[in-house]
Order: C-alpha cells, then sequence, then structure tokens
C-alpha cells in the first residue's frame, strides 16, 4: 500500500488550515453552475446560431457547434475567475433568457428550416 500523506504536502503551503464550509458551498455553486448553466449557456448558442448563420444547414451547425466549444471553456474560466457569485448567477441568467427569447422570436417568426 502506497503512503500518499508526504505528496499531499506540496498541496499545501505551510500554515494553511482545511477550507471552511462557506467556502465548500460557494465552489460546490459555482461548479453546479458552470457545469450545468455552461451546458444550457452552450446549448442554446448552437441551437440559436446554427438558425441565424445565413450559410447552409450542416456548415452552420458546424460553426456554432465549434464556437460553443469555445464559449464553455472561457464561462467556466470566467465563472471562477470573478469574485461575486450572485453576479455571476446573474449574468448566466441573463444571457440565457436572451438567447431563450432570440431562439424562441426565431423559430416562431422565421420558422425552422426542412
Amino acid at each position: 500500500m502506497f503512503n500518499f500523506s508526504p505528496l499531499l504536502k506540496w498541496f499545501r503551503s505551510p500554515g494553511s488550515k482545511a477550507m471552511s464550509g462557506r467556502t465548500r458551498i460557494n465552489l460546490a455553486c459555482r461548479t453546479g453552475l458552470t457545469i450545468f448553466g455552461g451546458y444550457l449557456l452552450v446549448s442554446l448558442w448552437t441551437a440559436t446560431m446554427s438558425l441565424l448563420l445565413p450559410t447552409v444547414r450542416y456548415e452552420a451547425v458546424l460553426v456554432a457547434s465549434m464556437t460553443g466549444f469555445m464559449i464553455f471553456p472561457a464561462f467556466a474560466i470566467w465563472a471562477f475567475y470573478t469574485i461575486s457569485l450572485k453576479r455571476m448567477a446573474g449574468y448566466l441568467l441573463a444571457a440565457i433568457i436572451l438567447l431563450s427569447c432570440v431562439l424562441w422570436f426565431v423559430m416562431r417568426h422565421v420558422g425552422s428550416p426542412a
């Protein structure tokens, strides 16, 4: 059996303490919002952009998906970079509502392609 305790000393600075309960809850909330909110944001982005881009349908879906693959890591980095959890959740909610409204408008008035 391998003893990991000497290796774990490298991950802590001298005199550091364990995370408090509030910090753990903050980290769990950021992780959950990043995973589920980021997935919802990217899926709405992909659906909206694939209908709005003026190219052949498969190219529009490809471009929208590729930009989505760039948006999710950028959102994940920003989610852990920003200080305020409320601000991050507010901006995420605003972006999701905006993309949902645009997608609804496009599908309702422009129509979905066959």
